[in-house]
């Protein structure tokens, strides 16, 4: 073990002016990647970034007007003239069961168009 250490010694020392290297400017490969860098991270992160945040505005503000009509149903699905002058109470009236189904449904069938587009 030695006799390899005193050897890599000798080595290193004899070729120690080669090992100083010269000065020059080396143009090295992750310029190819790292010049083009701002404007992929524009295509790829801030612009989807952007559209994700404007979905998120917009899905936020349906959900409010829809829970907003949540809040008394019957007054969307019966005509108005029905109800003219008299206040509806959600109390009064049981909807049959299909019926609040399919208004669940198209909610979230127009909810999910919304949103894909």
């Amino acid at each position: 073990m030695t006799q390899i250490l005193v050897l890599a010694f000798v080595g290193f020392w004899l070729l120690r002016k080669k090992l100083k290297g010269t000065s020059h400017i080396s143009l090295d490969t992750d310029w190819f990647y790292r010049k083009p860098a701002d404007a992929v991270r524009y295509s790829f992160v801030h612009i989807p970034n952007k559209l994700f945040g404007l979905t998120e505005k917009t899905t936020l503000r349906a959900t409010q007007k829809l829970s907003e009509m949540a809040k008394n149903p019957i007054k969307y699905m019966l005509p108005s003239s029905a109800f003219e002058g008299h206040p509806i109470k959600s109390d009064d009236f049981i909807a049959p069961l299909g019926s609040a189904l399919v208004f669940i449904l198209l909610g979230f069938i127009v909810m999910s168009l919304f949103v894909l587009l």
